[in-house]
């Protein structure tokens, strides 16, 4: 036989044969090792990463593989970061510092046994910003060692431009308490005539007696005696929050009832307030940075979005039940008449809760398990299921399903840890059933500052809420960061999730209210300006701070680069707010 027949009546002799079987063994036999891993070249410096560089010395025809993974990356598995081929004895990746980093080396070759130094146990670190560590492995006979990873080089404290800014912030505060001081106590005027002796001839002599006796005033006793409209100055101090909204939202309504406001008008009012959010927040989706939107890639979902939705269910809801005054002071559950008086919103609001976790742990999602609350990508199920393309489960499933992939939200915050492929969107549908739930409980707290007039009945039942609260949070996700029966989980607004968020917000705003409201121990400066013009504040932010930047072509590499950056776009909406504030001018939706 000298050949071999081919349908093309071409002749295939054996040596052409043998040299064809060698390139098809060749390419299986490296079909599994990803190129990308193979080390070719050193990788340019980033932020918040370190330098690490596997040493290999020895036996010369070993593969070795560099196997990392993140402990942020809840239930993942190692993943194959570099491979140090037999021809080459380094390799240098770059590590993420912002966590511990688990590390273990590992080979192929069976005739070679890994021995626990290479463990994850041995060489996994908190790797140093900007260090460059090392990493040995000994190849002798037929076993591996390894040594912990040994720091070249000096690093500097990444949280040093953290130390300068908050000093410097505390001199700022402490210089600012002094010049107050010293101007109520005339001692700004005594050092201006002790420096410039002659300034004295512009002082007011009748300036003195004003500020001690005080400026007469027309009050009339009918003016005196009229009971003053309360105006809590913590309420605008704590403002940002889908929790603090249904706290204003009590104020809001008795001051409609007060006025004999009609319910229609209430609901268009409502209605048109809802509306203005939605569009406000497809504004925004509407801008990306310098570059236009493309129709079929125009998000939905948004923040705004989610506070119209939220606002128009519990504003609508408690229209009806809203109270101008209060009927049950005296009777013997009047204590609890914050709760029994609106028995019903208690009632409607539960039903929220119970139709999130009916379709969270309740809804089949395709190639997934039921309940699954999880960022798939490279994270694992506990019985060992794909779940990789599961981010989100249920509450994304159910956005891509009603607006489609491209319209949510791309880069979901796990991407950057799990490697997801499948977008997800934090403010979708779903999640907007639990954002309700947790304004009704910002409402609860608006109706017992509306219920009870004294301060100290006020404070308790806000500590009481706020420990109720937590022991149900910690329940939930039983103490722990990522487990639990429904664990805390900001992308998809869990139960959990704000039910805790909801215990820190009445344990934060009766500090508020006790410092600001009650004691004036503080005046909620800085954060009060904002909070007069959030709405504001907020979109200038989105629409011009980043694109600002993009124009100017900022690329922050590094932390004393970064948050300069940060603090000073924070201090010139903040030093607006302050302008606007002294203006008069205040702009609601």
């Amino acid at each position: 036989m000298t050949g071999c027949k081919m349908d093309d009546g071409g002749k295939l002799n054996f040596k052409t044969l043998y040299f064809f079987c060698l390139l098809v063994c060749l390419s299986l036999g490296n079909e599994e090792k990803d190129p990308k891993k193979v080390c070719k070249h050193v990788p340019q410096k980033k932020i918040d990463t370190a330098f690490v560089t596997v040493e290999t010395h020895g036996h010369k025809n070993v593969t070795v593989n560099l196997n990392t993974i993140t402990t942020e990356c809840y239930t993942c598995d190692l993943q194959l970061t570099a491979v140090v081929e037999p021809h080459h004895n380094t390799c240098t990746v770059l590590v993420d510092t912002r966590w511990k980093m688990k590390v273990s080396i590992s080979t192929d070759n069976d005739s070679f046994k890994v021995l626990p130094s290479c463990s994850v146990n041995n060489l996994s670190k908190w790797f140093l910003e900007g260090g460059n560590y090392s990493i040995i492995v000994m190849i002798e006979n037929d076993k591996i060692t390894c040594e912990k990873p040994v720091l070249q080089n000096d690093t500097v404290d990444s949280n040093i431009p953290i130390y300068v800014a908050m000093g410097a912030f505390v001199g700022l505060v402490l210089l600012w308490w002094l010049l107050k001081y010293m101007y109520r106590n005339h001692l700004l005027r005594r050092l201006q005539y002790c420096l410039f002796p002659d300034s004295a001839a512009f002082i007011d002599p009748n300036e003195y007696a004003e500020q001690d006796l005080g400026v007469p005033t027309n009050t009339s006793e009918e003016d005196a005696v009229r009971p003053r409209k309360e105006r809590l100055k913590s309420l605008d101090t704590f403002r940002g929050f889908v929790w603090i909204m249904g706290t204003a939202m009590a104020y809001s309504f008795h001051s409609q009832l007060r006025r004999s406001t009609p319910k229609t008008k209430m609901f268009w009012k409502i209605f048109k307030r809802s509306c203005i959010l939605f569009a406000l927040g497809l504004l925004i989706n509407s801008s990306d940075g310098l570059n236009p939107v493309r129709m079929r890639e125009f998000r939905i979902p948004g923040v705004l979005q989610r506070f119209a939705g939220t606002y128009l269910i519990v504003a609508t809801l408690h229209m009806f039940f809203a109270k101008p005054n209060d009927p049950n002071q005296y009777t013997w559950w009047s204590p609890i008449r914050d709760i029994t008086d609106y028995w019903f919103e208690w009632v409607f609001n539960i039903v929220l809760v119970v139709v999130w976790l009916a379709l969270t742990f309740g809804l089949e999602v395709p190639g997934c398990p039921k309940g699954y609350l999880g960022p798939g990508g490279l994270a694992n199920d506990s019985d060992g299921k794909n779940v990789s393309l599961c981010t989100g489960g249920a509450a994304s499933y159910i956005d891509r399903t009603i607006f489609g992939k491209g319209r949510i939200y791309q880069t979901p915050t796990c991407k950057e840890i799990y490697l997801t492929t499948v977008p997800h969107d934090p403010e979708g549908l779903l999640g907007t059933l639990t954002s309700c739930f947790m304004c009704f409980l910002g409402l609860q707290a608006g109706k017992i500052l509306r219920t009870f007039p004294d301060w100290k009945q006020r404070v308790k039942r806000f500590i009481i809420w706020g420990i109720i609260l937590g022991v149900i949070a910690v329940i939930l996700c039983k103490g722990e960061k990522n487990g639990g029966f429904i664990p805390i989980n900001k992308n998809l607004w869990s139960l959990s999730f704000v039910i805790c968020l909801s215990c820190f917000a009445f344990f934060l705003f009766a500090f508020c209210y006790v410092t600001i409201d009650v004691y004036r121990v503080w005046s909620g400066a800085p954060f009060y300006y904002p909070g007069m013009n959030a709405i504001l504040l907020y979109m200038g932010h989105e629409f011009f701070s980043q694109p600002f930047r993009t124009f100017l072509g900022i690329q922050p590499n590094s932390h004393m680069v970064y948050l300069p950056i940060n603090i000073w776009d924070t201090a010139v909406w903040i030093i607006l707010s302050y302008y606007l504030y002294y203006k008069e001018i205040f702009f609601s939706v």
